[in-house]
């Protein structure tokens, strides 16, 4: 490669987007050239300013190299693809987690719902009825993070002065989640922990007076249904 495409192949550098040939022959021009430097020093300071200002999150598997299957006609087209295709990766990073700071501002629970389905990592557990048989759903959510959605369908319809009232059980016992009414034959209910949820035992759901339990953190109605996080 001669030396005007390696200077080429900074920005990429700085993105991690290049293979180890490449990599070699880019720190091979750093070590003798102040110039190459400088140009890397402001890539990275740009990476930077984008990458850290969300976590990380793993992209879609695959996107990266769909990207760069659209240019092989050139060496140069080649490196301006990987650069495009490494700023595409941030992009799509910045754009889920704007995504999900959003939801932490304005939470609406079926946009979570759809969010966190379109995550490829998410994890699904099956409710588990006990007030009634038809009771049915699942609660969605990411292992690292502490928001989550329940989706349950069927549930019995209360009387005004009820509430469904969540139940967020770890090893210290369980708290409260807080209350919940339906509106829907199926509807969405947030999940917001103050641990990741994947650190929870199990969830449950009981029938309460509209104002919680009179018991504290423990259930005093029937229990609706649960959801075993870890296995027992």
């Amino acid at each position: 490669m001669d030396r005007d495409l390696v200077r080429d192949s900074i920005p990429a550098y700085a993105l991690g987007a290049l293979n180890a040939d490449e990599r070699a022959q880019v720190e091979a021009l750093l070590r003798e050239d102040d110039s190459a430097r400088l140009l890397l020093r402001e890539a990275e300071a740009a990476a930077s300013a984008l990458a850290l200002a969300v976590p990380a999150l793993t992209p879609p598997a695959g996107l990266e190299e769909r990207l760069l299957a659209r240019a092989r006609q050139s060496r140069r087209s080649l490196l301006l693809t990987r650069w495009m295709a490494a700023a595409a990766v941030l992009a799509l990073t910045v754009l889920v987690l704007f995504g999900w700071a959003a939801l932490r501002q304005n939470p609406e629970p079926k946009a979570l719902y759809d969010l966190v389905m379109a995550d490829d990592g998410h994890v699904e557990i099956a409710l588990v009825p006990a007030l009634t048989p038809d009771i049915e759903g699942r609660l969605v959510f990411r292992p690292s993070d502490n928001l989550a959605v329940i989706e349950v369908s069927n549930l019995p319809p209360i009387a005004s002065d009820q509430a469904f009232q969540l139940w967020l059980v770890d090893e210290s016992g369980p708290v409260s989640g807080g209350l919940f009414r339906v509106n829907d034959d199926t509807d969405y209910v947030m999940v917001s922990a103050a641990r990741p949820i994947a650190e929870y035992l199990r969830f449950g759901v009981s029938l309460e007076p509209a104002t919680g339990s009179p018991l504290g953190n423990r259930a005093s109605g029937p229990r609706v249904f649960s959801i075993p996080i870890q296995p027992v």
